[in-house]
């Protein structure tokens, strides 16, 4: 993926257990596992992609809490059964 040379990064998260998985949020969700060298995007099931928070579940780093500028995607539970997430 082409970086994008006017965008800005609004939310940005390190993978705490392998410091070069970054997670970065702008106009949807883009991930490198190399420090940042290269990017791919994780947009499946984004309902919106103006990406304004990024956190990693401390006690499953491969869970990723997106927040976005009308809606908040989590992993499916009990009370938000069917609510898109996006694996880490």
């Amino acid at each position: 993926m082409e970086p994008c040379r006017d965008c800005a990064v609004l939310a940005l998260a390190i993978d705490p257990v392998n410091p070069t998985t970054v997670y970065a949020g702008e106009r949807g969700v883009y991930k490198s596992g190399n420090g940042g060298a290269t990017w791919i995007t994780l947009n499946t099931g984004l309902i919106d992609t103006y990406v304004d928070t990024l956190a990693i579940d401390p006690t499953t780093p491969t869970t990723l809490y997106v927040g976005l500028a009308r809606a908040c995607l989590r992993p499916p539970t009990a009370a938000t059964r069917g609510a898109p997430s996006i694996p880490a």
